[in-house]
């Protein structure tokens, strides 16, 4: 039944597809960056920046990412993106310094190699510790906590803050959060858009406001569209915020460069 709109053939015949083309741009490094800016919600002043992945054709990201998870090619897309930021952020003549958080997949974190690999990365570009942040995402369960602990712990003593992405948007971020020592946390934004008009997503954006605030964790509220949301998001307890109300994803040489 599951298969039975295009059938299996097809369906692994669209996954090969997915994993050639992610090979592909991981071989040839096609990949453009975009940044995002994470505000404080009191001053409006930018905080730092995410980097997010931008196709040469400019397609959703996002079924190649989940195809390198399930083909165990997480760790080297990864590698590839935090190259490519470092390459920018240190590229002569630096007119802008900023601060900027890479996505990390829980296939990364947990393994030595990529961590290893990504100090490498952070030695060979002379990256300061809090100019880059890395926030780990949960689009894949990490297998072994206790191994990824340490890894995370190693790169909070590089100086790089840590931030859990996407808080109570499934259950492996709360426990990334019981876990891992990190410096903030990012609440998932169905929550922060639909705090105004419904009552449960309010009641679990204030719980987990205040599970943070009593594990001394800012926050940042995600998703945030309206002055309404960006008020109701601080008066909560949310000390940063990220949306389209605090501006838009544009490319990397654009805010490098201004």
């Amino acid at each position: 039944m599951l298969f039975r709109s295009r059938g299996l053939p097809a369906l692994l015949a669209d996954a090969a597809g997915a994993v050639a083309k992610l090979r592909e741009i991981i071989r040839e490094r096609r990949i453009n960056l975009a940044l995002q800016p994470i505000r404080l919600l009191d001053s409006l002043k930018v905080h730092h920046y995410e980097a997010f992945c931008r196709l040469p054709d400019n397609s959703d990201p996002g079924p190649v990412i989940a195809a390198a998870e399930q083909a165990a090619l997480a760790p080297e897309f990864d590698l590839m993106v935090a190259e490519e930021a470092f390459v920018q952020l240190t590229r002569p003549p630096v007119k802008r310094e900023v601060k900027v958080a890479i996505n990390l997949s829980g296939r990364s974190v947990e393994s030595v190699d990529f961590v290893a690999s990504l100090e490498d990365l952070l030695h060979k570009y002379k990256v300061h510790g809090a100019d880059i942040l890395f926030e780990i995402t949960e689009t894949a369960s990490i297998g072994s906590l206790g191994r990824a602990t340490e890894l995370v712990d190693r790169l909070r003593r590089r100086g790089h803050p840590i931030c859990i992405d996407d808080l109570g948007a499934g259950a492996a971020s709360f426990q990334y959060l019981g876990a891992f020592t990190v410096d903030f946390a990012k609440i998932d934004g169905r929550y922060v858009r639909n705090a105004a008009t419904d009552n449960r997503d309010k009641a679990f954006l204030v719980a987990m406001i205040g599970l943070c605030r009593n594990l001394g964790i800012p926050v940042i509220a995600e998703s945030i569209e309206t002055a309404d949301q960006s008020k109701a998001a601080h008066a909560l307890g949310a000390t940063l915020g990220q949306g389209y109300l605090l501006g838009k994803p544009a490319p990397i040489r654009d805010i490098l460069d201004a």
